[in-house]
């Protein structure tokens, strides 16, 4: 076989796997829609184009076996026949025949030798009317996955038709690009690390140039490798339609956000816990239609697929409506099986209790039958969910069970704060980080207190608890965590399967994207860890697990029953009476706050990123900008800071157009009384102020600030609730 040859071919076998894959869906769907014409169509169309094709190779068990489905078809097209349960069966069975011999031939070059009479009579005697033989479907989903993928998802019109073929890439030629690229994200961060100590104008060019065409390129790479769900999921009416006879159950599945993107080296990653939860939603969990009916639920089980996007990460909820989890089953197969004491179970709560599932070797079936009781399932669910960064949830009652998914939509490339703790620095995954405080002891804001042995934190009416990060790393004398000195801290707040709560570290550093490297085999079996990242200077930082830590902290069970009860009575009445702001300062050390309201984000910005529109100082922020109003300019007696090299910004809306606040520095929330005393004489640029903890902090007038600035071409809401009072002067 020449070069040409065996190119074409390979184009052939692609092109049949494709048919196939589409035929699988196809097949079940036209069981539950037998009056579809235009599927139907479809369907005889791919069919006809798979025997021709196979006709030109002369691949004569291909050609017969897809001739017979055709001919069977062409009955159903021309309305001859009705379309039957036992048709659809034998039309199953022979596209398994057909991908059988599409795997033998990729792996040979020829067709292999075998019988098909059976099948092919059994399609003959279905095409002139008359029943088929019973006989077990195989599912599809045991195949081989094809070596090669689609750029783009074929569309169903592309079937059996003489649309263009779409342009067709290896997987490892995208995995190569992929890590050149972010080997290429590497070199540019250690670029941007070196350009401000060259004062070279011409490099400082070049290296802007080289940081906006990288940017692009991993954007666009990124968009290569992202592809729908739904090519993993197309599988799957087939593999419950299979499930649900052999379990003799009735089951409907519905798909929600199929079109929802994930990194194509993810989808074969999540195929397998997949296909484990829907066994179990079968098996386990939807009744037979007796034990259905008695409980007062339709004959017909659901299972239901979710995918959407959530907070940087793609979630899928798999769910069904069936029994639920039976808890003493659950402890009772554990204990019979050795897997815990005894006393251990009896000491379990329902959540422990939910996580033996996840043990391997665990399953309450007594006997092996072909979908279950073998003791491997939920354990490789959830490995290989964690391998990839991910984390699986489980809720159940008696009214169903619902195991979600969370996958990170790359493993490749992440934007991360950076944080340090004593010497080291570590990285927090944006998609867990919600916000950035910076308490200091005297400033009303409320400190480190105790509840239930759990130091936590108050913050805008909400109690946060609190992990000291160098006692989790056993790190030791850190600059505001040795001993617990809360004179001064720094804290992330973060959130994971939701929980919130907050890292106390030494210093927030930055926020940077970094290239996500698989971590040691040391510290693999760390929960604290989920990856590490090659850093500007070329040292080495550890990306932390935020679930993990939780986990590890014991917060869960902690966190969830404080939130049940998380306004105190006697705390919300001290706090109605106040107003949350956001404290700064400008040259001087002078104390001003802003409404938290009027707060969109904090920024922190480079000088040189500052350029002009008109006579208007502005930042890039998106796709637009960021007009730049500095504050000490409309506040009398202020200080000007104009020589820093990092500006501190505050993010103001107005009418959906950001505005920038320039001032010196941001310190934290505060909680200042309604009640404002009146500033006399007045004083440009400030509505009031207040003592707080005999400090004077001065409130600004934003409405003012923007129209001196603006020549009030801006219309900007009051900065102020209208049950913030101002008291007479001081």
């Amino acid at each position: 076989m020449t070069e040409d040859d065996k190119a074409l071919l390979a184009d052939f076998l692609l092109e049949a796997r494709e048919i196939m894959d589409k035929l699988d869906h196809d097949f079940v769907q036209l069981e539950m829609s037998p009056d579809d014409d235009n599927l139907l169509g479809n369907i005889f169309r791919g069919m006809h184009t798979l025997k021709g094709s196979s006709g030109f190779f002369a691949f004569t068990r291909l050609e017969r076996l897809s001739h017979a489905g055709e001919a069977l078809l062409s009955k159903l097209r021309d309305k001859s026949l009705r379309l039957t349960q036992d048709m659809v069966t034998a039309l199953l069975r022979m596209l398994d025949a057909v991908r059988q011999i599409i795997d033998a031939i990729q792996l040979s070059d020829v067709e292999p030798t075998a019988c098909d009479d059976a099948l092919l009579s059994d399609l003959k005697a279905l095409a002139s009317g008359a029943p088929s033989q019973p006989v077990a479907a195989t599912s599809p989903v045991e195949s081989t996955p094809p070596s090669a993928v689609d750029v783009e998802p074929l569309p169903d019109s592309a079937v059996g038709t003489e649309a263009a073929a779409p342009v067709k890439v290896s997987i490892e030629l995208l995995d190569t690009l992929m890590n050149l690229v972010s080997e290429m994200v590497l070199a540019r961060n250690r670029l941007l690390a070196c350009a401000p100590l060259i004062t070279d104008s011409k490099f400082t060019e070049v290296v802007r140039n080289v940081d906006l065409i990288t940017l692009e390129l991993q954007e666009q790479m990124m968009a290569t490798r992202m592809s729908p769900v739904s090519q993993v999921w197309n599988k799957f009416p087939r593999l419950v339609r299979d499930l649900s006879q052999a379990a003799n159950k009735q089951v409907e599945l519905r798909q929600i956000g199929a079109d929802t993107e994930l990194d194509r080296t993810l989808l074969e990653a999540i195929r397998d816990p997949l296909i484990h939860i829907i066994r179990n939603c079968i098996d386990h969990g939807i009744e037979d239609e007796a034990d259905r009916a008695e409980s007062g639920k339709p004959p017909i089980g659901v299972v239901t697929l979710h995918a959407k996007h959530e907070n940087g990460m793609v979630v899928i909820e798999v769910s069904d409506d069936g029994r639920g989890i039976n808890l003493a089953d659950v402890r009772n197969k554990a204990v019979t099986r050795g897997l815990i004491s005894l006393e251990k179970a009896n000491q379990m709560t329902p959540d422990d209790l939910f996580d033996l599932i996840y043990l391997p070797g665990f399953t309450t079936r007594d006997v092996v039958t072909n979908l279950s009781g073998r003791g491997v399932g939920m354990d490789v669910v959830k490995t290989n969910i964690q391998n990839i960064g991910g984390s699986v949830e489980l809720a159940s009652n008696t009214a169903g069970t619902a195991l979600k998914l969370k996958i990170p939509l790359t493993l490749a490339i992440i934007p991360a704060l950076f944080v340090r703790c004593q010497q080291e620095r570590f990285a927090i995954p944006q998609s867990n980080l919600l916000e950035m405080v910076r308490h200091t002891s005297g400033t009303g804001s409320g400190g480190l207190e105790y509840l239930y042995g759990t130091p936590v934190f108050r913050l805008r009416k909400k109690i946060i608890p609190l992990i000291f990060l160098s006692e989790k790393l056993r790190l030791h004398h850190c600059n505001g965590c040795d001993d617990r000195d809360v004179r001064l801290l720094n804290i992330a707040i973060v959130q994971a399967s939701g929980i919130r709560f907050g890292l106390i570290v030494d210093e927030i550093l930055y926020v940077n994207e970094v290239v996500v490297k698989p971590i040691a085999p040391l510290l693999r079996g760390s929960a604290i860890y989920g990856g590490a990242t090659i850093l500007g200077d070329g040292r080495v930082a550890l990306i932390l697990d935020i679930e993990g830590i939780a986990r590890g902290a014991g917060l869960s069970g902690q966190i969830k029953a404080h939130q049940r009860q998380e306004k105190l009575d006697h705390q919300s009445a001290s706090t109605d009476a106040a107003h949350a702001m956001l404290l700064f300062d400008l040259q001087g050390g002078h104390q001003l706050a802003i409404p938290v309201d009027d707060v969109e984000r904090l920024e922190k910005i480079s000088r040189s990123d500052v350029q002009t529109s008109g006579s208007e100082a502005v930042i890039p922020y998106g796709d637009g900008i960021i007009k730049l109003v500095w504050i000490a300019d409309y506040i009398e007696g202020s200080g000007h800071f104009r020589k820093q090299d990092a500006l501190s910004v505050i993010v103001h809306q107005v009418d959906g157009v950001p505005v920038g606040l320039v001032v010196n520095q941001i310190h934290d929330i505060v909680n200042i009384p309604n009640q404002l005393n009146r500033l006399s004489p007045p004083q440009r640029g400030l509505l009031g102020c207040a003592v707080i903890d005999n400090q004077v902090i001065n409130v600004i007038d934003v409405q003012g600030i923007l129209a001196a600035h603006h020549n009030k071409n801006f219309v900007v809401v009051a900065p102020l609730p209208t049950n913030m009072l101002v008291e007479e002067p001081l």
